[in-house]
């Protein structure tokens, strides 16, 4: 997909405003009738819609990866000998199916916290970006990377700068985003621990919610309803309902 990465950021932000559906109405039928005397705008807003939707659609197949092998299978006992009691038989029995009763106990709630984690979860969308000359190009260029899905890319960028500065809200929050959208939820929550208790930052919020999110996935529930309550997220309400259950 080509994308104007020369766009102003002032436009950028007019043109997500649009798909967001963040403008009031006249605002976006003044928007809507410069589109048809401008084709760059057209093309853009175009570009820049198909790139959104790229990324959530790259972020809700990632969710929806598998997370389990199959049941371990169960040796039958045809080869084994029979010189024990049927008393021993039964004992062994029991053994199984409750070892098997077990780990069903076990797959139901880790296969319900992730299923409640794949319902709420969604990529932050990331900082604007101008690609303008700029004295923190290459944290740009990373956010680039992480927003059309090259993780790996924009990972290694940050955690580069984070060595210089371990202890800056910026890059843990994203380090953190970019390790949840890796499916790599325990080094997410490393991350994000260290900026949801920062409450001077701006990221603070955001990063409460996004931590209780790995936790969920980590299956850690009461730490993970912990700091979703404390987020400012407005499907907050819902998802502490849904742990309740």
């Amino acid at each position: 997909m080509r994308v104007h990465l020369e766009i102003s950021q002032e436009r950028f932000e007019t043109i997500s405003q649009y798909l967001e559906k963040q403008m009031t109405p006249a605002e976006a039928a003044a928007f809507e009738e410069q589109m048809k005397k401008d084709e760059t705008l057209r093309q853009e807003v175009e570009e820049i819609r198909l790139l959104l939707l790229g990324v959530e659609e790259a972020s809700v197949r990632k969710a929806m990866e598998k997370f389990h092998s199959g049941l371990p299978v169960v040796r039958t006992m045809e080869d084994k000998k029979k010189n024990g009691t049927i008393r021993r038989w039964l004992a062994a029995a029991s053994v199984i199916l409750l070892a098997g009763l077990s780990v069903w106990i076990y797959r139901s709630i880790t296969d319900t916290s992730r299923g409640v984690f794949a319902e709420y979860y969604r990529q932050d969308p990331g900082l604007l970006t101008a690609m303008s000359s700029s004295d923190n190009f290459d944290f740009e260029r990373a956010m680039v990377d992480y927003k059309t899905g090259n993780y790996a890319a924009a990972a290694a960028v940050w955690k580069r700068q984070a060595a210089d500065r371990p202890d800056n809200d910026t890059l843990n929050y994203f380090l953190g985003t970019v390790s949840l959208a890796m499916n790599d939820p325990a080094g997410a929550a490393g991350y994000l621990r260290k900026v949801a208790d920062q409450q001077q930052s701006v990221f603070a919020p955001d990063a409460n919610w996004y931590l209780g999110l790995a936790l969920l996935k980590l299956d850690s529930i009461p730490e993970a309803a912990a700091y979703i309550e404390r987020s400012d997220h407005p499907r907050k309400e819902a998802l502490l309902q849904r742990l309740k259950e």
